[in-house]
């Protein structure tokens, strides 16, 4: 077993996206696509203390998705605009 610290890739990746994106405390961050990175940056998001949407096409995912802090989940990015107007 290697003893090589562990790739700081995606924490980098999903930080650097907020950070460039620039939202204040209590805006909405949209995260697309919940796998990979996306369940990273719903943490992040939430942990900043931003209205956390997630985007997910997979039912099956919204308990784990609810578990990670997103207060609200899209189905697909065509309905983002109606949900965000809604609040």
């Amino acid at each position: 077993m290697s003893k090589r610290p562990r790739s700081s890739a995606p924490v980098t990746t999903v930080y650097s996206g907020l950070r460039w994106a620039d939202p204040k405390p209590h805006e909405r961050v949209a995260v697309l696509g919940i796998g990979g990175l996306g369940h990273l940056a719903v943490q992040y998001a939430k942990a900043a203390g931003f209205e956390t949407i997630a985007i997910s096409h997979s039912p099956d995912k919204d308990k784990m998705i609810r578990d990670l802090g997103a207060d609200e989940i899209v189905r697909d990015g065509k309905s983002l605009p109606q949900r965000v107007a809604q609040t």
